[in-house]
């Protein structure tokens, strides 16, 4: 697996918690194992990047080369609720690719 060390845009990481639950979308989908090797991909991008894992909230915004742009942790526009909805999404395909 190709880990990235930067983010490949801006915009790249600006949603991030949307990516892995369309790759695992994509892999149920159309069952190509380059879809899984997608969602490992940003999974640990996100997981040794994205997250500040003190305060278990995810950073808002990197430039293309995994810079911070933004270092707080929330805003009025941004709240829980696209990272937990989309950790549900990746949790239950991802189950469903297990089998259970």
């Amino acid at each position: 697996m190709k880990v990235p060390t930067t983010a490949p845009r801006a915009s790249a990481t600006r949603n991030s918690g949307s990516r892995p639950s369309a790759s695992s979308a994509c892999y149920l989908i159309f069952g190509d194992e380059k879809y899984l090797d997608a969602y490992e991909n940003v999974h640990r991008f996100v997981m040794d990047r994205v997250i500040n894992h003190e305060v278990g909230e995810w950073y808002p915004l990197f430039d293309e080369n995994s810079n911070r742009v933004w270092d707080y942790m929330g805003h009025a526009w941004k709240i829980n609720y696209h990272t937990v909805r989309s950790m549900i999404q990746s949790e239950a395909r991802l189950k469903k690719i297990l089998g259970q």
